[in-house]
């Protein structure tokens, strides 16, 4: 009865709502926005909350069942315990999802968390400051996160990658219906891996939102690509009414899931697409 009775209370409730909203925010494609701060900052201020909050709430629960100095020191260290094997569980799954990569510094802003979560419970404790209050304030404090959360993810332009984000598109060039090698890996954070995939993972603003273009793909790998021609990182280069071996004139023509594009310089990447460039005929009907 008595294990049903701690199962119901409120702090459990709590704690369980609470590690199932972290599970779900480390498992969406999207990380927080807040326009005023660098990502990593972002990142490190969301990590460092959502552990104090998770920390803070188990060892509040622990800590009533468990009277005395020995009992609360052995409530903190197991809050410190769980609080981290949660964290590294979602690191762990953010390693194998396609749109998310694992860091261990989060892991060790977690852990910075909760060790503050748990010691400012300790210390409303010890001003003897009721239980009930102490789980309304981290109730509170979970609504604002959520909240905040909410709104942050609301105002992004999801067609948009930003700092945190990892993106990929398979993509293939060809040269009057020759296909051709794929890009070489290159440096920075929008680029290829010398393989059939485009990887978008900005690194800074320079390369996120509006920047995250097709053409710094070009450019990161030593080629160019513009509205009416590319050139290759290898010095190949083709441009609108030059000459297919079979003597007619060619064109640059860009395909994004089987649509065109208007003007493939400006289009900014989005995630699982497929991207055709070709320099084709220019009788070749629409198509990719």
């Amino acid at each position: 009865m008595r294990q049903l009775s701690f199962l119901r209370s409120p702090t459990t409730i709590l704690i369980i709502a609470w590690v199932v909203y972290l599970i779900y925010q480390s498992s969406t494609p999207r990380l927080l926005l807040i326009p005023a701060l660098p990502r990593p900052m972002v990142s490190a201020a969301a990590h460092l909350a959502a552990h104090f909050i998770l920390a803070s709430l188990i060892f509040t629960a622990l800590a009533r069942s468990r009277p005395g100095l020995l009992g609360g020191l052995k409530s903190a260290l197991a809050a410190l315990a769980i609080a981290t094997l949660i964290g590294a569980f979602a690191e762990g799954l953010q390693s194998v999802l396609p749109d998310r990569s694992a860091q261990v510094s989060d892991v060790l802003f977690d852990v910075a968390g909760a060790l503050s979560g748990i010691a400012a419970v300790a210390f409303l404790r010890i001003v003897r400051l009721p239980t009930r209050l102490i789980i309304a304030a981290i109730g509170s404090a979970m609504a604002l996160v959520v909240v905040g959360t909410t709104v942050s993810t609301a105002v992004w332009n999801p067609a948009y990658p930003y700092v945190g984000d990892h993106w990929h598109n398979v993509y293939a060039i060809s040269v009057c219906g020759v296909r051709q090698p794929s890009l070489p890996s290159a440096p920075g954070g929008v680029h290829s891996h010398g393989g059939e995939l485009l990887h978008v993972h900005p690194r800074d603003s320079s390369e996120a939102g509006e920047n995250a273009t097709l053409s710094l793909v070009f450019k990161s790998s030593g080629g160019e690509l513009t509205k009416s021609g590319m050139t290759m990182p290898w010095g190949a280069s083709y441009s609108n009414g030059d000459l297919c071996p079979d003597g007619r004139a060619g064109e640059l023509a860009v395909f994004v899931d089987g649509v065109r594009l208007e003007d493939p310089t400006t289009y900014v990447l989005g995630n699982r697409q497929t991207i055709i460039i070709m320099f084709r005929a220019i009788e070749t009907r629409d198509q990719a």
